[in-house]
């Protein structure tokens, strides 16, 4: 059974994505800019986080089909 690295670099990033969004939001500059974020939200800050998320989605996705795959050979 060969070692899944698409899987492994997809919760990598979610892993990572989360770990500086805290680390982000314990500043106090970053964390007001989230709050106006939130509350008066930007397309392009919200089509690019659908986007990103999207993209960790996929791998994930993409990481359990392959990895189904292997252990079906």
């Amino acid at each position: 059974m060969k070692f899944n690295w698409i899987f492994v670099i997809g919760v990598g990033i979610w892993i990572t994505t989360i770990a500086a969004i805290f680390e982000v939001t314990r500043l106090p500059a970053f964390r007001s800019f989230i709050n106006k974020t939130f509350t008066q939200p930007n397309p392009i800050t919200s089509s690019v986080a659908v986007i990103v998320m999207g993209i960790i989605i996929w791998y994930i996705l993409k990481g359990i089909e392959l990895g189904k795959k292997q252990t079906m050979d």
